[in-house]
């Protein structure tokens, strides 16, 4: 692991589960290796992880991901790799739009949980859906 040493020290770095029937995505609070069931994501410097983090754990991307990715059977979860990433909507706004969803996600990671229902509502919000559009997410 000594040649990816350089990679685990880096600053903004966002953990994603790679095999679950969610996506499931934390910040790290300090530096460490983790072995292949997690997958590590370095992101721009202008994008927070804590950011990309809510977006992650929101029950909008869950919906996305599942409908976009997930397998026909629904006892195989999906292993999503760097490529399934990149092809998520992730909506990159300017710092102070994400600043209430950083907050948010501080907030919420300090408690040891994620409170979807907060983070889903700025969500929803950021990617302008109709009631429709969210009634046809939360029925999932």
């Amino acid at each position: 692991m000594k040649r990816l040493n350089d990679f685990f020290q880096l600053e903004n770095i966002l953990l994603l589960r790679r095999v679950s029937s969610d996506l499931i995505s934390a910040v790290p609070e300090e530096f460490y290796t983790f072995n292949k069931n997690l997958f590590g994501i370095n992101l721009e410097d202008h994008v927070s992880k804590y950011f990309v983090c809510g977006l992650l754990n929101s029950s909008f991307m869950n919906f996305y991901y599942k409908n976009k990715f997930s397998m026909k059977k629904q006892e195989v979860f999906p292993e999503i790799q760097k490529y399934l990433f990149e092809s998520l909507p992730i909506k990159i706004v300017e710092s102070s739009k994400q600043k209430e969803i950083i907050e948010i996600v501080k907030a919420l990671q300090s408690f040891g949980e994620l409170n979807r229902l907060v983070l889903d509502k700025m969500v929803y919000t950021l990617y302008d859906l109709t009631d429709e559009e969210i009634l046809i997410v939360e029925s999932t």
